[in-house]
């Protein structure tokens, strides 16, 4: 195909034709002005007396009125090209950039595995979009090359590391768990578990990238969620509570969304615990809020960093007499799960904050803004 230079087409015209339209009205104007003064001048420079005697006289104080009139009509020339040129001005950016704000506005709603954009254009618009659609196949090449490493990632190493549990399950129910040996043996568990977790989590964000998105109802998908992580809720004395408007649908990838709020359960299960968790309805998303201790200032700005709710962990029970099996209260050794949401709502442009304390200087608000 191809190109023409359409937008700087419109911008050379549009200058132009301002520039000739104001020096025709200048011209013009003072053309007019010129004739008047002229015939007014020369008229008065004239006089024939009775006698037939001819006498020529200039009028100083008339000559000074005119220009003065002359420089007056000027001045209002010029202040009302100065606002005709702003008006034109807008008129003449407005026309020239309302593709590219069309294109912006059409940008700014992409998501990786989109459509193409359609090229019907033969201009630098068509030429952007051609470019973009090109970029966009080398980004959906490299996502699902992402998505089938991560499917197979997951597949593979699942059942090795379920036999390295197992086995270790096994050794350690033979030994006596105060001994050396049996020490080992759980911090080998623990050391699979938290493999397990990381794995988990690379899947999450590989699924969540998956699908397109459709219109579903908030209410229902938190009761879905509520029902995965009720046991381990109640094990952890948290109360769970769906205060979310039945009205209130979004369109948004589903399996996107549930990922983001399991993830912020599992962290106030293993953070909040005892206390209530509350999902409520807002403007524009959701918020999350518990009623547990919320979380120190100084660790605030890292709740999202990988690993940091990792190091807040006591290590005392890594002596703990049983190795039971994982659990969600268990994920604040990986510390994976605040920031696994984060980046999921990064990938389809949602925006997710933390607040604490609520009231009274407890609590943790986490506010999902689609």
């Amino acid at each position: 195909m191809k190109f023409k230079p359409s937008i700087a087409r419109r911008v050379t015209l549009a200058l132009t034709g301002v520039m000739m339209l104001a020096i025709a009205v200048v011209i013009s104007i003072a053309f007019l002005v010129h004739k008047a003064m002229e015939q007014r001048l020369v008229g008065g420079l004239v006089h024939h007396s009775i006698d037939g005697t001819v006498y020529v006289r200039f009028d100083a104080l008339g000559q000074d009125e005119l220009t003065q009139k002359f420089g007056l009509i000027l001045l209002a020339i010029a202040l009302v090209f100065m606002v005709l040129s702003y008006w034109l001005g807008a008129r003449v950016a407005k026309w020239v950039v309302s593709p590219l704000q069309t294109l912006t506005d059409q940008l700014t709603q992409w998501v990786p595995g989109a459509s193409s954009f359609r090229v019907s254009r033969s201009d630098e618009i068509g030429r952007l979009k051609d470019a973009f659609n090109r970029v966009q196949h080398q980004v959906d090449v490299s996502i699902a090359r992402e998505r089938e490493y991560a499917a197979n990632l997951h597949h593979e190493i699942r059942t090795p590391l379920a036999r390295i549990r197992s086995d270790c399950e096994l050794m350690l129910h033979r030994k006596d768990r105060e001994t050396d040996a049996g020490r080992r043996l759980r911090r080998m568990i623990r050391s699979v578990d938290d493999i397990t977790d990381a794995l988990e989590g690379v899947y999450d964000i590989a699924r969540a990238q998956q699908g397109s998105s459709e219109t579903v109802s908030l209410r229902d998908c938190v009761d879905d969620v509520f029902a995965q992580w009720a046991s381990d809720a109640e094990a952890a004395q948290l109360t769970l509570e769906n205060k979310v408007n039945s009205d209130h649908t979004v369109k948004v990838n589903s399996y996107a969304l549930v990922t983001v709020m399991r993830n912020l359960i599992r962290n106030a299960i293993a953070h909040a615990a005892p206390a209530v968790l509350q999902i409520l309805s807002v403007a524009d998303g959701i918020v999350v809020v518990d009623s547990g201790a919320g979380i120190a200032p100084d660790d605030l700005p890292y709740v999202f960093d990988r690993y940091h709710s990792a190091g807040l962990v006591d290590q005392a029970d890594q002596t703990s007499s049983h190795a039971q099996p994982r659990s969600a209260r268990d994920e604040q050794r990986t510390g994976l799960g605040l920031a696994i949401a984060r980046q999921v709502c990064a990938t389809h442009g949602w925006d997710i904050t933390v607040q604490s304390p609520v009231a009274n200087n407890k609590g943790t608000a986490f506010y999902l803004r689609f």
